[in-house]
């Protein structure tokens, strides 16, 4: 039986769309090496969307001259897990700090932030996070005052000591003039007159999602 190539120009435009091609049934076992490079990509399959940043506790400093948070290396469990953490504590209203110079790529806009933490207590109390952020660019002040913290929903502990916790959403606005490229700096705080939690709330990181408008940073 006569079988006929298929080719480039039998097919028409949009005749083969994501609609019949089911999941996973094209991989790396169906097409030769180099024969898919960036004039085959549809469009559609830029990078361009939300991305994420994640932002260890080790990569923070606290505050220098007043109320600042704890730099801390704890050992967790019978399994010795090693953590850096940032620790904030219950008397009083505790600062950390961090920076990001922002991806070409970025649209400039707002920034979606999950507070990753944990506490040694088993009783279900809450913890009230805060951050804020400006956008600096070349020539700007360090010393630009930030705007009001940004509050996250309150989070209430798990009644298992050590547990991991995962704070919802907040979306946050950046300070000053948001550019493509600018120097993010971030204030982080434990806003204790809304919360409960009655020992130190544990930060391990703050994930960040932000949004790019172009497929690349070249």
């Amino acid at each position: 039986m006569a079988t006929t190539k298929i080719t480039r120009n039998l097919i028409t435009g949009d005749a083969i769309s994501g609609a019949e091609i089911a999941d996973d049934a094209i991989d790396s076992e169906h097409y030769a090496a180099g024969s898919i490079d960036a004039e085959h990509l549809a469009t559609g399959l830029s990078s361009i969307g939300q991305h994420t940043i994640w932002v260890p506790a080790g990569a923070m400093e606290p505050a220098v001259t007043t109320a600042a948070a704890t730099s801390n290396a704890v050992e967790i469990g019978t399994s010795l897990f090693a953590a850096r953490t940032m620790d904030f504590v219950t008397g009083s209203d505790n600062y950390a700090y961090f920076g990001i110079q922002m991806p070409k790529s970025w649209d400039a806009g707002t920034l979606v932030c999950q507070f990753v933490w944990s506490a040694t207590g088993t009783t279900a109390n809450t913890v009230l996070w805060g951050i804020a952020a400006n956008s600096l660019g070349n020539d700007e002040l360090l010393t630009t005052a930030f705007p009001a913290p940004t509050l996250a929903t309150l989070d209430t502990n798990s009644t298992t000591a050590d547990d991991i916790m995962i704070s919802a959403e907040v979306t946050l606005t950046v300070g000053s003039t948001p550019t493509a490229e600018d120097y993010v700096v971030f204030e982080v705080m434990r806003d204790v007159s809304g919360d409960t939690l009655a020992e130190d709330a544990r930060l391990h990181g703050i994930k960040i999602h932000y949004t790019t408008d172009t497929g690349s940073d070249t």
